[in-house]
């Protein structure tokens, strides 16, 4: 019977997940911040929505068809955006996603239109999915599989973490006499 050897001085085996999961905290603590941050454009534009209205001139159900243009976009990209980041590997689908991100939310203090918000939120709805699938490949790869279920779990009960972020930044820039473009461009 042949002896197994624990590795030593790691708690990852040669070519294998970790076998703790304190050896990938790493990764759930980017997934959180990943899944996080993909949100934020939907949730700006809720926030921030009443300035908006009022300066673009555009209803509450254009506001309702735009955030709904988002998560559409976002589920329906999912499967699209799978088999892409797989062969990118979760860390350049994450920085593509979070590329995306960031420019949809700079796009975002640009728009002068209720349909250019529509098209930046379509465009951030993919940035989304790419954002969970990246996120769920880095948990895959990096949490043993004994522990999977919990760390998807911590990264699924992050998403409300966004809503929080979102209305943090419309409590700190309210004061503002500028206007929602002032909030917007904080990003």
């Amino acid at each position: 019977m042949a002896s197994v050897e624990p590795p030593t001085g790691t708690d990852r085996p040669a070519g294998g997940r970790p076998t703790s999961m304190r050896a990938a905290a790493p990764a759930i603590a980017m997934a959180i911040g990943f899944t996080s941050f993909g949100p934020l454009s939907a949730f700006i534009l809720g926030s921030m929505a009443p300035l908006m209205r009022v300066d673009l001139g555009f209803s509450t159900g254009q506001q309702g068809i735009a955030v709904a243009v988002f998560f559409l976009f976002a589920a329906t990209g999912s499967a699209f955006v799978g088999r892409p980041s797989e062969r990118l590997g979760a860390h350049r689908a994450l920085r593509t996603g979070m590329t995306v991100t960031i420019v949809a939310l700079g796009a975002m203090s640009l728009v002068r239109a209720w349909w250019q918000i529509t098209v930046v939120l379509a465009f951030a709805g993919i940035a989304h999915a790419t954002l969970h699938v990246g996120s769920n490949l880095l948990l895959a790869r990096s949490v043993p599989s004994g522990r999977q279920g919990t760390a998807f779990g911590i990264k699924q009960a992050s998403v409300p973490l966004a809503t929080l972020i979102a209305g943090t930044v419309v409590s700190l820039t309210s004061g503002f006499d500028e206007g929602w473009r002032i909030a917007s461009e904080a990003w």
